[in-house]
């Protein structure tokens, strides 16, 4: 009788976890990889005991016990608790294979429990999820500066290996990092499309109406404040609602004077956060969903607008940019505001019959890049 294979353990330290679902991608990056590898590896996910921007604890929420949370074994920690994460004894027996760490710049997820582990003989992986783009480091540059010095003062002759989801993103790393290309593995983001769940809401386009949805983080990254600019020039008859928790209260405050000062023929709604499995049905409502992005490193909420055909208006800032343009869509420079103003305008005034050929032929492309694409492989290099 021959033994089942013992499956390798990865230990995968992510800030905010399932059931979590306002800090956006990074969840859904890890919950997908796990969804699809589970089958292969023991994953366990040390994580805090709440969502992002919430107080309020989990329910059954444990810093003592493993909770299996779809696939995966999950510790949840309170703050104070996770500064002595490697100390806590239900992790120290772990013993595992990989240690996996979602975040470059955490220190607390990252630089602390780093320490324990690359004095062990574990492979460790560092996944940044897009915070060394040069947009990213735009923002609290003096602070990053900082710890970029002393990440590379303390751990730059240490073997890590470090997970890339782009080509670009392996540039990003080598340079801001001084990383060998050799120790950078490019994996792709694992998408995954719940079409169990989805209801199709498609609406016809109404001629010189324009239904437009914002649904990201509220946070500069983002860029909301940016589009809010370009629709200040758009006097049309424009309906925006925006979707997603707020990151950063005095940006939000500085979006909501923008909106103040918008024409009367646009109408603005904030809706607040939204969870991932409603995500799809929300989008169908729309005609355009735009994320003028300062850079993503996968964008899971452009993924699932592409796969249902919505027209999108996006930054180039992101790995779908020559999809996106192929598809008939727009991923324009954000130093071209008028490419944008101009895109709004012949999609407000396209007529139902040329925006449902406009959504189909899209959809061909998407389906035709999803064919073509399969990172599973890359991963299993990755881990192994």
């Amino acid at each position: 009788m021959n033994t089942p294979l013992k499956k390798k353990k990865i230990l995968i330290f992510i800030r905010y976890y399932l059931p979590g679902y306002k800090s956006g991608g990074p969840v859904r990056s890890i919950s997908n990889m796990v969804r699809v590898l589970n089958y292969k590896y023991e994953f366990y996910i040390v994580c805090l005991s709440h969502d992002y921007g919430d107080k309020t604890r989990y329910k059954d929420a444990s810093r003592k016990f493993w909770k299996n949370v779809d696939g995966a074994n999950v510790l949840y920690l309170n703050e104070s608790i996770v500064l002595f994460a490697t100390f806590l004894s239900v992790i120290r027996k772990l013993e595992p294979d990989v240690v996996y760490f979602n975040s470059f710049l955490d220190p607390f997820f990252t630089f602390i429990q780093l320490a324990y582990y690359s004095r062990k003989n574990n492979k460790i992986i560092i996944a940044p999820r897009g915070e060394l783009t040069h947009g990213a480091l735009s923002l609290s540059k003096s602070r990053k500066k900082l710890y970029i010095y002393i990440f590379k003062k303390f751990f730059s002759r240490k073997n890590l290996t470090w997970h890339a989801t782009t080509e670009d993103e392996l540039g990003h790393i080598s340079l801001n990092i001084s990383v060998k290309p050799n120790q950078i593995y490019v994996a792709n983001n694992i998408p995954f499309i719940d079409n169990d769940n989805f209801k199709c809401n498609f609406s016809c386009k109404e001629s010189n109406k324009l239904n437009i949805v914002f649904l990201s983080r509220i946070s500069p990254v983002k860029n909301l404040a940016y589009f809010l600019d370009i629709l200040k020039d758009c006097n049309l008859n424009i309906n925006f609602d925006i979707y997603g928790p707020i990151g950063d209260t005095s940006y939000w405050n500085l979006c909501m004077k923008k909106i103040m000062n918008l024409p009367k023929a646009i109408s603005v709604n904030y809706f607040g956060p939204i969870r991932h499995d409603l995500v799809r049905n929300t989008l169908s409502n729309y005609d355009l969903f735009v994320l003028p992005t300062l850079g993503e490193n996968f964008g899971h909420v452009i993924f699932e607008a592409l796969s249902l055909g919505i027209s999108v208006l996006i930054s180039d800032r992101t790995p779908w940019t020559n999809l996106v343009n192929s598809g008939a869509y727009a991923a324009i420079p954000l130093n071209k505001p008028d490419q944008y103003i101009v895109f709004i305008q012949n999609l407000y005034t396209m007529s139902n019959s040329e925006f449902t050929t406009l959504r189909a032929y899209a959809s061909n492309v998407f389906n035709e890049y999803m064919t073509s694409n399969n990172p599973i492989d890359c991963y299993l290099e990755l881990f192994e």
